[in-house]
């Protein structure tokens, strides 16, 4: 068949005269005549593609994750925390899920319409579309601080390179490699860099070896910490009693909503601290001199480290972490660089303030010696 492409139609979806206001962050089709379109200032809209009709548009926030079921019957997305399902052709509101780990990272749904799954950092976020509930707010491994979430079939879902079984909450398996995976036609697709070669790969996930050890998973006795659980709460910063005080009482809010108890006898502890890291010298020149400059300084810079630790009998076995990272810095008068960048270069107090505690946290061995494959030009390899 070499049928030549016709050009249907072009339209700007938002008509605005801002900087940036008709910019599109995502679009895709919903059947063969219809589409949608969501835009940069949190516009989504659906449209008649023949004629550039629109036939209804709401505002949502302009950073939230969007996602189109499988059947192009129900659009996804989140408003002020709550994921809410729109039916695609009409815009009218089906429900509202609330509670849980706001998600603000990625969001996407099962091909068979079963789970709906989101990420914010190291917490994986689970609906049961059956029910429309949160099952879970799941704490990753450490070390695999969320990514991309791309729904699979039969209840799996890959977050980073992470394998998911959504039922159980538990990770599976992990994969390396691999760019942007996404799911079409029942398998993962990848883009993979390998031997001066760039292809699109793809795997039926998971593969028959992670699918038996998921067999083997027991999530009854996996999990350290769950909702009705006690814990501690230790907070020990470097900052103002003020600051002091409102992570105390966030924190202690956090536990509240993951249900969970405040025991200062608990066995699992939530610990909240400030640290530096290491020390390492840069290279600090003047914005009007340009990067090549040598009228800038030498600047010590040492790594202002934030974190929410879940410890189970002293053993790490959840974190979310921020280090502060300095790009550019503005002088006082009579101010040295050094000086500047010594004064700015601070702990994010505000990420403790905001940040999120999961309600399943796994312990630590459950975590340890996860399976592995490796994408490669033929799909994925098992590690030995």
């Amino acid at each position: 068949m070499n049928a030549k492409p016709e050009h249907v139609i072009s339209f700007l979806p938002f008509a605005k005269t801002g900087l940036n206001e008709t910019d599109i962050r995502s679009a895709g089709f919903i059947d063969d005549t219809h589409a949608y379109t969501f835009g940069s200032t949190g516009e989504l809209a659906v449209w008649e593609i023949a004629t550039a009709k629109e036939l209804w548009h709401c505002t949502l926030d302009e950073r939230s994750p969007l996602v189109l079921s499988a059947g192009g019957k129900y659009i996804f997305s989140v408003n002020e925390g709550d994921v809410v399902c729109f039916d695609a052709l009409s815009g009218k509101v089906l429900g509202v899920m609330t509670g849980g780990v706001p998600v603000r990272g990625n969001l996407d749904v099962t091909p068979d319409g079963a789970w709906l799954v989101g990420s914010s950092g190291p917490v994986v976020t689970i609906f049961d579309l059956k029910t429309g509930k949160n099952t879970g707010d799941v704490g990753l491994p450490i070390g695999t601080n969320g990514g991309k979430v791309v729904a699979l079939p039969d209840g799996f879902a890959l977050v980073g390179p992470v394998l998911f079984d959504l039922a159980k909450r538990m990770p599976v398996w992990q994969y390396e490699g691999g760019e942007e995976p996404f799911a079409v036609g029942g398998r993962c697709w990848t883009f993979l860099g390998e031997k001066k070669q760039s292809a699109l790969v793809n795997a039926r996930l998971p593969q028959d070896t992670a699918r038996k050890a998921d067999a083997k998973l027991d999530a009854t006795s996996a999990f350290a910490l769950k909702p009705g659980d006690k814990v501690s709460l230790d907070v020990a910063v470097t900052t103002t009693p003020e600051d002091t005080k409102a992570i105390n009482e966030h924190m202690s809010a956090e536990i509240q909503r993951a249900g969970f108890a405040i025991d200062p006898a608990a066995n699992v502890h939530v610990v909240v601290r400030t640290e530096d890291g290491k020390t390492v010298t840069q290279r600090w020149n003047h914005f009007a001199a340009g990067p090549f400059s040598s009228g800038g300084e030498d600047v010590s810079v040492t790594e202002k480290i934030v974190r929410a630790t879940i410890n189970v009998a002293d053993k790490p076995a959840w974190e979310s972490r921020d280090v502060h990272q300095l790009g550019m810095v503005g002088r006082k008068n009579g101010q040295s660089i050094g000086q500047a960048v010594a004064e700015q270069n601070v702990y994010d107090i505000d990420f403790l303030k905001r940040a999120s505690l999961p309600n399943y946290v796994l312990r630590p061995e459950a975590t340890t010696g996860l399976g592995q494959s490796k994408w490669m030009l033929g799909g994925v390899k098992d590690g030995k």
